[in-house]
């Protein structure tokens, strides 16, 4: 029931879209969400043995 509900919730808000037969896909604007939330995590970690894919 969580998922569903969390899945329902990321729908109404236009992040992730059903397909037909396929389920459900995230939307290009869920994936510029998850791009800029990525970029903010990553700007903020201190390792530098990342730094190669920044």
């Amino acid at each position: 029931n969580l998922i569903r509900t969390s899945l329902q919730a990321l729908e109404d808000d236009g992040l992730v879209t059903t397909a037909a037969g396929e389920g459900r896909r995230l939307s290009d604007d869920g994936e510029a969400f998850l791009s800029e939330v990525a970029a903010d995590v990553f700007e903020d970690l201190d390792r530098p043995e990342l730094e190669r894919y920044a």
